[in-house]
């Protein structure tokens, strides 16, 4: 049996990743339904399959018109948790050796710097970014 201390960060985490792919499906859904596409399909693709869905609709949304409303602040913060914790832990698949101790610690320490960046990167509203 595992150490409570470390079942209860297993557990923070499962429901960290888990909770970041809804927010990842919310604010890719939003942005679909802003642009006048169907966002409940695009919600429900990102949810099944978030490491691919989210690429594919980034490509896909070229050919969509402008918003023609900025992101609410929910839709920035659903979108800046669902990017950032999804990088953090994708990176932390590739980088780490397959250890779940070590993805819990590389995890927690990625998220702390995913998190800002897809807010920067992302949602920065003095700079032409992801949710413009």
């Amino acid at each position: 049996m595992a150490p409570v201390p470390f079942a209860f960060a297993a557990f923070l985490a499962l429901v960290a990743i888990v909770l970041s792919g809804f927010c990842l499906a919310y604010a890719v859904g939003l942005d679909a339904d802003a642009r006048g596409s169907n966002g409940l399909i695009w919600g429900l693709f990102t949810l099944a399959l978030p490491p691919v869905t989210p690429i594919v609709y980034l490509g896909y949304r070229t050919r969509l018109p402008t918003r023609d409303e900025p992101t609410s602040r929910l839709e920035r913060w659903a979108g800046t948790m669902g990017i950032g914790f999804t990088s953090a832990y994708a990176l932390t698949a590739v980088l780490v050796p397959p250890d779940p101790s070590t993805h819990l610690a590389f995890g927690g320490a990625l998220a702390v710097i995913t998190i800002p960046a897809a807010y920067v990167l992302c949602y920065q509203p003095d700079r032409r970014a992801i949710g413009s």
